[in-house]
């Protein structure tokens, strides 16, 4: 019996034997690249990115905000001078804007009403003649000297009182020969953020 050409071949002229489906075509690289590890590590590296670049643009929001003597001059009041000839810093005032903003949020209270302002500046100068250049101000404009602490040879503070706000100012000594001072006004709670207290006067 003569056979079929191509018997055994799986070819569709051999009997009983059906014929061999085509070869499918594999998927695409990426979708393998997205359906294992590496997909999770380009998520990954896509979100790192996308937090920098809202970093960078956060930094720059709040330099250009509370970098701005005028505009930090003008949350603290006229009667709440900025050190002369000191160098305001936008980012480290910002930080403390932005936490105890975020502390009047999650506590229910009304925008502002923990504190009013603040600024951070550094100067050469010494604690001794920063404080008693904020005594000289602030005392004819009707506050009251409070609280005075010296917790350590490095760090120095005064708070005031001007019927239901406060004023802290804080001096700290830094690096290069320059002294870092915070100034904020708001609420009895602004004392508790530098560890002061009421009814410790010293004149």
């Amino acid at each position: 019996m003569t056979q079929p050409p191509n018997w055994g071949t799986g070819s569709p002229y051999e009997t009983g034997v059906p014929a061999a489906p085509p070869p499918r075509q594999g998927k695409p690289w990426w979708v393998w690249v997205l359906g294992g590890c590496g997909g999770c590590a380009l998520i990954v590296i896509i979100g790192i990115v996308v937090v920098v670049a809202m970093g960078v643009n956060w930094f720059k929001n709040v330099e250009k905000t509370y970098g701005n003597p005028q505009a930090v001059q003008t949350s603290l009041g006229a009667d709440l001078p900025l050190y002369p000839g000191s160098k305001l810093n936008g980012a480290m005032t910002g930080g403390i804007v932005g936490g105890l903003r975020m502390a009047e949020k999650s506590g229910g209270h009304k925008e502002g009403s923990m504190l009013r302002g603040a600024a951070v500046f550094s100067t050469p100068d010494s604690a001794k003649k920063v404080l008693s250049f904020y005594d000289g101000k602030l005392k004819p404009a009707g506050w009251k000297r409070v609280k005075s602490t010296e917790s350590d040879p490095d760090e120095s503070s005064q708070s005031y009182q001007k019927n239901k706000e406060f004023v802290v100012v804080s001096v700290t000594a830094g690096e290069a020969n320059q002294n870092l001072v915070v100034v904020m006004r708001g609420s009895r709670e602004i004392l508790e953020q530098q560890n002061t207290g009421v009814g410790d006067t010293k004149e």
